[in-house]
């Protein structure tokens, strides 16, 4: 009889314990019950993302296609590469640099003569970007452009050689694609405005006209967080 009572006792106490351990203590990696879904702490890899001080480098590559009908009728569209870099002082925001190039061939307005333009946007402003899925950032940024342009005609009318800076700015959006806490892609959309003026020369026997730069651009970049 004394047997069944201190085994009785026994059973009772490794029930009690069980019964503690799972219902008073919670499960290891268990979300405390008095948070809702929505104050959950982030996954370990956002709080990376948003951790400041980072600075982000990379190389981009896209399309420009002009939106000034003259531009469009003597050079068309192409491509555009840069590189940007942008550093994170506070959580969301994102100081950024650029610098881009462009170069076309095309015909002058009368179809007669071979014309080559090039430039090379700086670029500077802020974004601002915010996690909108784990791995899946969105930017939106505004900034201004310091533009070098240099042109090359043959025509005997004008000038071999010109060249001459333009002012303007951009408006630019994104989605950041993290393939780690590192290494992200980047499928953006720009739309830069730009007027470059010229004085009448004396070596022009033809008024040459002021060049709009206007355009959007579209592409990908590849680009490294330290």
């Amino acid at each position: 009889m004394k047997k069944l009572f201190t085994l009785t006792a026994l059973l009772c106490q490794i029930s009690y314990a069980s019964l503690y351990a799972n219902i008073v203590l919670p499960p290891k990696n268990a979300t405390p019950p008095f948070l809702n879904s929505s104050e959950r702490a982030p996954p370990r890899q956002e709080l990376e993302r948003l951790k400041p001080f980072h600075a982000l480098l990379e190389a981009k590559a896209g399309y420009f296609y002009p939106t000034n009908p003259l531009f469009k009728k003597i050079y068309s569209g192409g491509g555009i590469y840069g590189l940007e870099a942008s550093f994170q002082p506070w959580k969301y925001l994102y100081p950024w640099v650029s610098g881009s190039y462009f170069s076309k061939s095309g015909n002058s307005s009368g179809g007669d003569t071979h014309t080559v333009i090039t430039f090379f946007p700086i670029g500077y402003g802020l974004k601002y970007v915010v996690p909108c899925q784990e791995h899946i950032d969105f930017y939106l940024g505004v900034g201004g452009l310091a533009t070098y342009l240099r042109m090359q005609d043959r025509s005997p009318h004008v000038k071999r050689t010109t060249t001459n800076w333009g002012f303007g700015g951009i408006v630019k959006t994104g989605l950041l694609f993290n393939m780690s806490n590192s290494l992200f892609v980047d499928l953006y959309s720009d739309y830069s405005f730009i007027r470059v003026d010229f004085d009448s020369d004396e070596e022009d026997s033809v008024l040459r006209q002021d060049v709009s730069l206007s355009g959007f651009s579209f592409g990908v970049g590849l680009g490294y967080r330290f």
